[in-house]
This record gives structure tokens, sequence and C-alpha cells, in this order.
């Protein structure tokens, strides 16, 4: 690995449930390199847009174009993950790495080349951006109803039709999509040793699961500290405490009348239990909640146990969102007390909504499958 190292991080040592648990604390970019980048860009482009993608403080810049070609000259960070596009009407945008390398960009094609390494990650990003056309050519075909339509069977409120547009660009969409993941795996698993991972980490950390994890987030990894893994550390770090196939750790709830309640009541009691943590301010907790009573509703008489574990630091707005919602199953909040062992802390929960299904011997057996997948995996267990 290049010795400009480009972050530092600073490891912390959290204790829970009697297991140490590394977290990352901070990942600052040190090291920063003067680069060029030459284009060309379309003919109604009066000047290109660089921006850095979540990088602290925020930095995007702008250079103007004559000619159809523009050149850029600025330091950055090495490894900076950057996005470049036309503008004042962005007709198209690419992404790339920063590196010493001078970069050449063909906006209109989707193509950089440069340092060996930019060359490789163009291979999988023009191929994100022929796929993002692709789409977008799709969408067009499409009138505003049959749109309609396509949102609904991507969430799964309608079935495909038998005939017609709306399933043919459905049935689009999903080749789309199966080639997109195609091209995410293959610009990871062929990477390994280098820091394009970091790239496509950022944003799909959760597409893997806990075993794949574990093979992609390693500290010997060249792209283990970029300043882009930080959220993939902290949900993998995270993950360690309510993955697949492992024990659920115990910790204390407190019911709407103070009591205070163990896990453990009620976990590994011989039922199945879905756990769902949310919080009163978290608008997609609440719009799954009528299809989670759904499930408890058709599922309970076959053995199912659910309650929700809220981890609102507030009480009150945790009471008020209780009553104000009314749903049938148990009500818990997190034990805020000091010095207890809480919620966040035994099963990791810094990011809600997060649902645990866990087997009658208190065994994790799937997470976050969504409320449709919730449906079908129950039905599955139960019908064993």
């Amino acid at each position: 690995m290049n010795k400009k190292t480009i972050i530092t991080a600073l490891l912390a040592l959290v204790w829970v449930t009697g297991q140490a648990q590394e977290r990352v604390m901070a990942f600052e970019p040190v090291d920063s390199v003067d680069f060029t980048i030459e284009g060309t860009v379309t003919e109604s482009a009066d000047s290109v847009s660089l921006s850095v993608i979540d990088y602290h403080p925020d930095w995007q810049k702008s250079f103007p174009v004559k000619n159809g070609h523009f050149s850029i000259k600025a330091r950055l960070p090495e490894y900076a993950y950057v996005s470049l596009k036309d503008m004042p009407k962005t007709t198209s945008s690419i992404s790339f790495m920063i590196d010493e390398s001078p970069i050449n960009v063909n906006l209109p094609n989707g193509t950089v080349t440069g340092s060996e390494l930019n060359n490789k990650l163009n291979q999988y990003e023009h191929l994100q951006w022929v796929l993002d056309k692709e789409n977008v050519a799709v969408g067009k075909r499409l009138s505003s109803e049959q749109r309609d339509s396509i949102m609904a069977l991507f969430n799964h409120q309608i079935d495909v039709p038998e005939t017609g547009m709306v399933k043919e660009a459905w049935l689009k969409y999903q080749e789309i999509r199966k080639s997109e993941k195609e091209n995410l795996q293959r610009a990871i698993y062929d990477n390994l040793d280098n820091m394009i991972p970091a790239f496509y980490l950022f944003t799909n950390y959760m597409d893997f699961n806990y075993e794949e994890l574990c093979e992609l987030m390693r500290e010997d990894r060249p792209y283990a500290n970029h300043y882009k893994m930080e959220n993939a550390w902290n949900f993998f770090l995270d993950l360690k405490l309510h993955h697949e196939d492992m024990k659920f750790n115990d910790c204390e709830v407190v019911d709407a009348e103070g009591t205070v309640h163990r896990l453990s009541e009620f976990v590994g009691k011989g039922n199945y239990v879905l756990v769902d943590f949310w919080a009163s301010w978290c608008a997609p907790c609440i719009a799954s909640m009528p299809k989670m009573e759904e499930l408890i509703q058709k599922f309970e008489p076959q053995g199912l146990m659910m309650f929700g574990v809220s981890i609102d630091e507030n009480e009150g707005a945790w009471k008020a969102a209780c009553e104000r919602l009314g749903y049938s199953w148990l009500k818990f909040r997190s034990n805020q007390t000091k010095g207890k062992l809480s919620v966040k802390e035994a099963f990791g929960v810094n990011a809600v909504p997060l649902s645990v299904l866990i087997a009658p011997d208190g065994t994790i057996i799937a997470q976050n499958l969504g409320t449709w997948d919730w449906d079908k995996k129950l039905a599955e267990i139960f019908s064993e």
C-alpha cells in the first residue's frame, strides 16, 4: 500500500456484554496531491462542476469551458472520490478518484483515462453510466400513469401485469438492476488489493451479509481506512452484535408504566420473536407499522411474538407516539438509566428501522428484510 496514507483512524475499545469491539471513531484525510484534469464536454456546456463526495468540509468548484474543452488544476486528498458534471444543464456526469497521474475525461462518452487505478475503475463506472442511460430511456417511454405503476411494483403494492408496456418496462428494470448488482460485485471482489472497493462499499455495504463483510472489512485491506469507509465500518461493527446465527444480547427495556424488563423474559422461551427497533422521530419506522400490524395479526396465532423497542431518549415523545399509533404489539423503550446496558449497546442499534427475528432458542436468524420480505420469511417458517 502507498505509504502516503490518506486517513488516520482513531480506534477505541468498547466493551459490550463482556466482548471487546473495535470502533472506528474518526477518519481524517491528511495527505493531499496536486492533480490535473483535461477533458471534453457537450456543445451546450459552458462550465464543468467538480465536487468531492462526502468530504468534510464540502468541496465543490466550477471551471470554465472553451470550445468544448476544459482544464482543471487543483489540490485534494489523494484517492478522494469526485464527481464531474457539465453545466448549466447537466447532461452527463462521471465519477473517479484523485491521484497524481493526469486524468482525461470525455463526458459525452462517460470515459475516464489516467492512472492504472482510474483506468480500472472506469470499467465499472462506464458500465454504470451506460445502465443509467438505459434507466432514463425506459422511463421516457412511459406515461405518468405507467411510471406510477412501476413505483407500485417496486413497493410490492401491485402484481406484475401479464402483458403490456408496464410489464415490459418492469422486466427491463429488473434486467438493469441485475446488471448493476453484478457490476458492483465485480468491482469489489476483483479489486481487494487496491482502493476501488471503498468507492462502492461506501453506499452498498448493506447489500452484503455478515460472512461476506467479514471478508471485505479487514484492517489489512488497502482501502480499510479510506475516509469513505467510516459508515461501512460502523455498520459492520454494529452487525457483530446482532448478526445471523449468534445468540441475542440481553439488555433492559422499560414499559409505559416504568417497569423494567429484560429481553430474556420474552426471547429464547420457545417462540419466534420479531423485535422491531424504532423511534418516534423516524418516518420510515412509522410508515412500516401498518404492515407490521398485519404480520402480527397473521402470524401470532401460529406462535409469533412481536414487540417494538424504541430508542427514543425523550420518554414523552415515545409515549405520545405509542398512544397515537395504538398498535397491538408490546411496546418498550430502551432503558436510559446511567450505567445500564442500553439497546444501542447490546444490539448495536445506531440506525432505525431495524427488525430482528429470533428463533425459539434465542438465535438470531434474520434481520432487516423489509415488511414484504418478512411476510414471505414468516410464511416459510410457519409452513414447515
